[in-house]
């Protein structure tokens, strides 16, 4: 990443299946978005700490009973001796691509080719 920071990161949500007459009878909702940008350190504490603790939200809500410090994200170790270092991708160019969701034709299970 200090050699090439060019980057690409994509985000997609699938919304279902479909059913659809062509080309396999099936056909996938979904929406996603794709940005190529260039990765960067995080050098402010401060950022990296609420960066981190975005993700401690999103993976395990509620399991610490208080914030985490910007100390621990500074001092903290691996038992391998590595440091944290928390990275950013910095957007040049994005894209994103929609394939709407069509209830009527909504796959649920028990539904066949025949109806």
């Amino acid at each position: 990443m200090h050699k090439n920071p060019n980057s690409c990161f994509t985000i997609s949500e699938n919304y279902g299946t479909m059913v659809n007459p062509i080309p396999a009878k099936t056909d996938t909702a979904y929406m996603n978005v794709i940005a190529e940008g260039r990765i960067e350190v995080v050098t402010n504490l401060d950022e990296a700490t609420a960066a981190m603790q975005a993700m401690l939200y999103k993976y395990v809500p509620g399991y610490y009973q208080s914030s985490l410090s910007k100390a621990h994200v500074e001092k903290y170790e691996s038992s391998l001796g590595s440091k944290t270092v928390v990275y950013k991708i910095k957007p040049v160019y994005m894209t994103a691509k929609e394939s709407k969701l069509d209830e009527q034709k909504k796959y649920q299970p028990g539904r066949t080719i025949h109806n």
